[in-house]
């Protein structure tokens, strides 16, 4: 075998398909920026990872030839519920990302008995960089999600909201504390 061709010398050459988009939208609403907050015209999930993409398929155009070619996997834990975000809907997500990549993408049996941050194995099958674009866009998102919450969560930053907010808390807590003869 002539590996003279790795680490750029010779005349290797490695041509790897982009990864292609599915035929329907993506399967929820993707129009959450990093920071949270709504954009409008943001891409489906291979546009912000397309760069990053295009940085591995230079490398891989270095490979010896047929490497890119062969079947990968690589595996990671994910805590159950994040699992749980990944595999909602009938794991209509999961199956997004699968015929959007050409990849096999599958979790361990788990049932969150050991709690809610329990890793999961999740495995991905396919060709080298078609798994790590599938790798991208299940931890993409789980940032959305991450994001989502995180900008649910908040406190509106309105006077008038946090006032009457407040007066709700202050009730609940004459309540209880008023039921519990303290």
């Amino acid at each position: 075998r002539d590996d003279s061709s790795w680490g750029g010398g010779g005349n290797a050459h490695v041509v790897v398909p982009k990864p292609k988009q599915p035929a329907g939208p993506p399967p929820i609403h993707y129009e959450v920026g990093a920071d949270g907050t709504e954009t409008s015209g943001c891409d489906p999930p291979l546009g912000p990872v397309q760069e990053e993409v295009d940085g591995l398929a230079d490398i891989l155009g270095q490979l010896p030839q047929g490497a890119a070619q062969l079947q990968y996997s690589i595996s990671c834990e994910i805590p159950h519920y994040q699992v749980m975000v990944l595999t909602a809907n009938d794991s209509e997500y999961t199956r997004y990302v699968e015929e959007a990549t050409g990849t096999n993408v599958s979790f361990d049996e788990g049932d969150g008995s050991g709690g809610p941050e329990e890793g999961r194995p999740m495995t991905l099958v396919g060709q080298l960089l078609s798994v790590y674009t599938a790798h991208a866009m299940m931890m993409q998102k789980l940032r959305i999600n991450e994001a989502e919450e995180r900008k649910s969560a908040e406190l509106p930053e309105d006077p008038a909201v946090l006032k009457s907010r407040i007066a709700e808390l202050q009730a609940q807590l004459a309540r209880v504390t008023g039921q519990g003869g303290y």
